[in-house]
């Protein structure tokens, strides 16, 4: 799979000739339908053996005549998408498990922090936050964009699509070495940290992520940082029994669940 393209004719030899350019547009193409997953820039340029620089302009030609679609640092092809229909399904699926297990984890950090605590999956369009508990004065993490990004960058950090060679992701390197992501914005007045979902060699298909966030100066965040790991291992180790057996099937996942923890 990460052996280049072979091209059933021979690449021109003027980069910037009109069919030299169409040569390894096609190339391009043909590694995005054969994938079975959308790829990184990363992931393409090894699959055709193409500069990335040169892979990055092809994508934007591809994606300017909607031959393929970016989605955050990933892209994928409007002719063969395989991944799509299952991945859907199983992230419906995986969604409303989350949603179940999640409620009384998410309950125990709000009472303890007294902030906003969210728990959020990755799919192959993005983040989806699936289920949230906080006060008459807490924080929506749908409206606190600061909430968003430390979120996104623990999903994506542990997502299984993620690649270390990828220049892109490096900033990716210190929150997986770190097991969490902080943020402050102080032109907001806001504070949050989040977490992974996996412990004890125990991961999922879908990334997952354990937050928390409030006002600057509402919560500790060291205490923080503790309780969630503490409870993203619990919450892991509840999903995993879970999958273990089969699961009934959800009458509605499409929403997320938001919870006012004072009603």
């Amino acid at each position: 799979m990460n052996m280049p393209l072979e091209t059933p004719f021979d690449m021109p030899h003027h980069a910037n000739s009109p069919t030299g350019a169409v040569a390894r547009a096609l190339v391009v193409l043909a590694a995005l339908n054969s994938s079975t997953r959308p790829l990184s820039l990363a992931e393409l340029s090894r699959r055709t053996g193409l500069p990335k620089s040169t892979v990055h302009r092809l994508l934007g030609v591809l994606c300017a005549y909607e031959a393929a679609t970016r989605t955050r640092n990933q892209y994928f092809s409007h002719a063969s998408r395989p991944w799509e229909t299952s991945d859907l399904e199983n992230i419906r699926r995986f969604s409303a498990l989350v949603r179940q297990e999640s409620t009384p984890f998410l309950v125990d950090l709000h009472n303890a922090t007294g902030a906003t605590a969210s728990v959020s999956v990755l799919s192959a369009t993005g983040p989806r936050h699936i289920n949230q508990i906080y006060g008459h004065r807490g924080l929506k993490i749908t409206t606190c964009s600061s909430y968003c990004t430390t979120v996104e960058r623990v999903l994506r950090a542990y997502s299984t699509a993620w690649d270390p060679s990828d220049r892109v992701e490096q900033e990716l390197l210190e929150v997986r070495k770190l097991g969490t992501a902080h943020s402050m914005d102080t032109h907001r007045g806001v504070a949050s940290v989040a977490v992974p979902l996996h412990s004890n060699g125990t991961t999922f298909r879908f990334s997952v992520a354990l937050s928390v966030c409030a006002r600057i100066g509402q919560y500790n965040v060291r205490r923080a940082t503790e309780l969630l790991r503490h409870h993203s291992h619990d919450l892991t180790m509840t999903l995993a029994a879970s999958l273990a057996v089969p699961q009934p099937e959800s009458d509605d996942t499409s929403n997320s669940a938001v919870h006012d923890a004072t009603a």
